[in-house]
């Protein structure tokens, strides 16, 4: 496993929001992580990438402890994420935005120009590359948090309901670069609600609902298990 969680508990206040839950992501593979609001999904990927410290458990990468390190700590390691809501510097330009996450490129060779117009293409940004990220639209943005995240040069990248906001042809278009993402070497965590992508996309995912680790396994599988059916649609079904 490229990337393991064990025993984690995290609590804010009296209320525990993750309750023991272990996991672990294959090296190259695309993990889905499910759970209905409330479940527990955002922060199990901030204590993955540091922006909680959980209160018992441990996370390692390759097998080094990392659990505690800082967010930008943990993305020099290669560890990268996108955010629910995108996460850009508004008054700085698509071009410029993924310059300050070159900074985060461990790779002392690259050369920033290339790179910036790669990436800019890979996400279909190419004709945005001089338009500041507060006049892009959802669709966009989200591309540009993922370019940005991709300009780190992670090995696994966690993405936090990537589809939200977005009509099907869009999610179909980043079902195609999300597998796109993969075949290049890279491991994906991809945190969604919606049942429907979680099947097309990952080999294999894992339910979370109020915190706990309620199923994991097969897509298929995993979504005509009782309790996942009950935790989405209630006893009655």
């Amino acid at each position: 496993m490229i990337l393991r969680g064990e025993r984690i508990i995290k609590k804010f206040g009296g209320h525990i929001v993750l309750n023991d839950v272990s996991f672990g992501l294959k090296e190259k593979e695309i993990f889905g992580l499910v759970g209905a609001n409330g479940a527990g999904k955002t922060t199990l990927i901030n204590v993955i990438t540091g922006f909680l410290k959980p209160e018992k458990g441990k996370i390692f990468f390759n097998g080094q402890d990392i659990t505690g390190y800082k967010p930008h700590e943990i993305c020099k390691l290669g560890i990268n994420r996108t955010f629910q809501i995108p996460f850009c510097f508004p008054n700085l330009t698509v071009k410029e935005n993924i310059a300050i996450a070159l900074l985060f490129n461990n790779d002392k060779k690259i050369k920033t120009e290339e790179r910036i117009k790669e990436l800019a293409e890979f996400c279909g940004l190419s004709s945005k590359l001089n338009t500041l990220a507060s006049n892009l639209n959802t669709s966009e943005l989200k591309r540009l948090d993922l370019a940005r995240a991709l300009a780190t040069n992670p090995k696994i990248l966690l993405l936090d309901e990537f589809y939200t906001g977005l009509n099907v042809e869009q999610a179909n278009q980043y079902i195609k670069l999300l597998n796109q993402i993969r075949e290049e070497g890279i491991t994906l965590m991809v945190v969604e609600h919606n049942t429907r992508i979680i099947s097309k996309l990952c080999e294999r995912v894992m339910v979370l609902d109020f915190g706990r680790k309620i199923a994991e396994g097969n897509p298929e599988e995993v979504m005509r298990a009782p309790s996942v059916v009950e935790a989405y649609l209630g006893k009655v079904h």
